[in-house]
């Protein structure tokens, strides 16, 4: 498991976060995931977003859809944290791949909710089967935490 900049950042509060209506129901699933895996509320109550902004510090956590200038993106995770508070994330699922289906959108949802937690991407090829690992193949499907990414999401908020 990794964590943002090696710090550990996690939430000290309980903050809602604001959805496009078409990610309504991947969000709740994806947030139920992480915290079935905790004792707590991360993320708190999902609600129907009106004009979110990806990538804007403006005190509100969206999840969108937008153009990452990036192709090989699927989404992207913004973070604000200082030392070990998060402050706010915004997501975003690139509309290159999505709703198209080349991809599996509940895989991505799960891994850059986790991004959200404070959990960073992990690059050894001995956690490929991880939510949390960097890259994603087009026949991957990862709808369940495994340890790593459940010993990572414990060490910030508790098991």
């Amino acid at each position: 498991y990794g964590f943002l900049a090696g710090s550990k950042p996690s939430w000290n509060w309980v903050e809602d976060y604001y959805y496009d209506s078409s990610l309504k129901d991947v969000s709740e699933w994806a947030v139920s995931t992480w915290e079935a895996a905790t004792s707590g509320d991360i993320f708190g109550d999902g609600r129907v977003g009106i004009s979110l902004e990806w990538g804007v510090y403006d005190q509100v956590n969206s999840i969108t859809l937008g153009n990452y200038e990036n192709p090989d993106v699927l989404g992207v995770t913004s973070i604000w944290y200082r030392g070990k508070n998060i402050y706010e994330y915004d997501i975003m699922l690139d509309t290159d791949y999505f709703p198209v289906g080349l991809y599996d959108l509940d895989t991505v949802m799960l891994h850059e909710f986790g991004h959200g937690a404070g959990l960073g991407d992990l690059y050894d090829a001995a956690c490929a089967e991880q939510v949390m690992f960097y890259r994603l193949g087009t026949d991957d499907v990862k709808q369940a935490l495994q340890d790593g990414d459940k010993a990572g999401i414990q060490i910030l908020y508790g098991p």
